[in-house]
């Protein structure tokens, strides 16, 4: 794999998370999530991996796809370049209308915009081996609209209008080069750039709306990777590689000050660095039953020179042919966002120095233990075990700031590696494959989520939320066939259920100050949200006839229409906090299409 930008719609700068992914799932070949202990290959990460894979288009014939559905349009097209050739293509376009949804159910106050494009191209040769040209880039922008009407204005009224998106993608070429009949090189060049914006302004009493937060943020990598693979016998194979990456940025951040009747910079950074990596991980087979990886992970940080050897090591011990036993351990380090490390800061003889620059590395100990068990051929039980250990967190000298919780906030302090963090829980899970069209998952969690900073206090993270499960519950009918028409009907319900989230509160004091929300970072995560209790459900009507395949589809999203929090704000002319909800509930209908 290849680090690229966060490829997530909706994106909130620091974070790796989104609304909705920049792809479509039916580009997906087979994929790889890794919640903690993963293989040596993989670096510069301290709490999870996702190796996600598109597949290669249809080298044979031609196929396409479409979807209309309340959220936009998915269009979807593969085949070979030209008849009889082995290359091929692979293209998915989204486009959502989701704004549109907004107007017609009246959910004005929540506008979401984005679309997409992603695809794989394949060309084989004879005697160079395998290229792939990949991209992936999407657009999306989420405008929270205060209220026009004043003459609806009441305490409850929202007048802030909030914007925040993201911009971003990335093109690769791969190279698959076989060697010999055991072994191939595999390459990647790619490079990604993503622009990320928080803004908001407030709706005034003369209807116009005036700068309240201000922060953009755009990073850009180009990165190089080469590995050998090489199978030594029948149980022993080796992977070996390296990961070069250039790293730039950029960052501006900005708040309003009604002590100064403008916006005060809260901070501007800019540079760029990059960072070496390189591994090495081995698989033994020792007697069918017991299975070793093993490796070593290597990452150098070139801005202040810092580095990290990194052990991995995992098992799978097959107990017999219902039950298999399996578990790993891994030293993780990562470099932190390039905002932190090029922070500046003036002294009073007016020199500019960088405080932060010489940070170490974050650390983290990872270890899993999972045991799975076949009750019957299509019933199977998964418990899982984790604890992850992070230590060297950049945080505030005897204070409660920690990078852990860095999503939109600028840190304009000096910064430690005091830091620590901790999360252990365990999961368990029961599934069952379909059988005579009857499915069903369940899935539970109990967990906890906690940081320390400076002040060596632990304290809850955002989702420190305890406990989690997840039903789903679904039933596909093969009805009565038509001529050379198959006829399908299918149902699902999705119930899930989990403890709520914590959010920093508003500092009162300090907002009618500054004339702008302003929140308590000395008592971070301590205000409980409600726990969450959500119900989806779907039917479907499908027809598969020789040449073509079409499925209509209802889907209601959120029946119960429990809405979250999305966020806290200070309303200064009313003298109080103002709460932004989300939607409620969504009914989805659609219509497919696959020729």
């Amino acid at each position: 794999g290849i680090p690229i930008h966060n490829p997530n719609h909706f994106a909130e700068i620091g974070s790796t998370g989104g609304f909705v992914t920049q792809f479509s799932t039916q580009l997906l070949t087979t994929s790889e999530f890794f919640s903690g202990a993963f293989p040596a290959e993989f670096g510069n990460a301290n709490s999870a991996v996702f190796d996600f894979k598109f597949r290669k288009g249809n080298s044979e014939k031609r196929e396409h796809a479409i979807q209309v559905n309340v959220f936009g349009v998915d269009v979807a097209t593969e085949g070979p370049f030209k008849k009889g050739g082995k290359a091929s293509y692979l293209i998915n376009y989204r486009y959502s209308s989701l704004g549109l949804l907004a107007k017609t159910f009246r959910f004005e106050s929540i506008v979401p915009a984005y679309q997409d494009l992603s695809f794989n191209l394949n060309f084989p040769t004879k005697k160079m081996g395998n290229f792939n040209i990949f991209g992936i880039g999407g657009l999306s922008e989420l405008t929270i609209a205060p209220s026009r009407d004043s003459s609806t204005w009441d305490a409850e009224t929202n007048k802030t209008q909030r914007n925040l998106g993201s911009n971003s993608g990335a093109i690769g070429l791969v190279h698959y080069l076989r060697t010999s009949d055991k072994g191939y090189w595999h390459s990647v060049v790619a490079g990604s750039i993503g622009k990320y914006f928080d803004n908001a302004a407030y709706l005034e009493n003369d209807l116009k709306l005036y700068t309240r937060d201000w922060s953009d943020y755009q990073d850009s990598r180009i990165t190089f990777t080469s590995d050998y693979n090489h199978k030594f016998g029948r149980r022993h194979s080796n992977k070996t590689g390296v990961i070069l990456t250039q790293l730039n940025h950029d960052f501006v951040s900005a708040r309003y000050n009604k002590q100064i009747y403008g916006l005060d910079t809260l901070g501007v950074s800019t540079g760029g660095s990059q960072t070496v990596q390189a591994f090495t991980q081995s698989q033994f087979n020792l007697g069918g039953r017991f299975t070793i990886n093993a490796g070593l992970h290597y990452l150098y940080f070139a801005l202040n020179q810092k580095q990290s050897l990194e052990p991995r090591l995992g098992f799978i011990y097959r107990i017999n042919d219902r039950s298999l036993l399996s578990g790993g351990y891994g030293l993780h380090s990562k470099v932190e966002d390039l905002s932190i490390y090029f922070y500046q800061k003036e002294l009073e003889d007016g020199t500019i120095y960088q405080p932060n620059k010489n940070l170490d590395l974050m650390k983290a100990h990872h270890g899993v233990l999972r045991y799975m068990y076949f009750i019957r051929p299509k019933l199977k039980w998964t418990t899982e075990v984790y604890m992850q250990y992070m230590y060297n967190v950049p945080s505030a000298p005897n204070g409660a700031f920690s990078t852990l919780n860095l999503l939109w906030e600028f840190p304009t302090i000096a910064l430690e590696n005091v830091g620590q963090g901790r999360n252990y829980g365990i999961e368990m899970s029961l599934e069952r494959s379909t059988k005579k069209g009857y499915y069903f998952l369940i899935t539970g969690a109990l967990f906890s989520a906690e940081y320390a900073g400076g002040d060596g206090v632990w304290r809850n993270t955002e989702f420190n939320q305890l406990f989690s499960y997840n039903v789903l519950v679904g039933k596909e009918y093969d009805r009565e066939s038509k001529g050379n028409k198959q006829r399908f009907f299918s149902w699902n319900v999705n119930m899930k259920h989990s403890g709520g989230t914590w959010r920093t509160p508003v500092e009162i004091d300090q907002s009618k100050l500054y004339g702008w929300t302003r929140y308590d970072f000395d008592n971070p995560y301590t205000n409980k949200q409600p726990n969450s209790f959500l119900i989806d459900a779907s039917i479907r009507f499908k027809n598969i006839r020789p040449n073509m395949t079409g499925e209509f589809s209802i889907r209601i999203k959120n029946l119960l229409y429990n809405r979250t929090v999305i966020n806290e704000e200070w309303d200064d002319n009313a003298q109080d906090i103002k709460i932004i909800r989300d939607y409620g509930m969504i009914p989805l209908i659609g219509y497919k299409v696959w020729f």
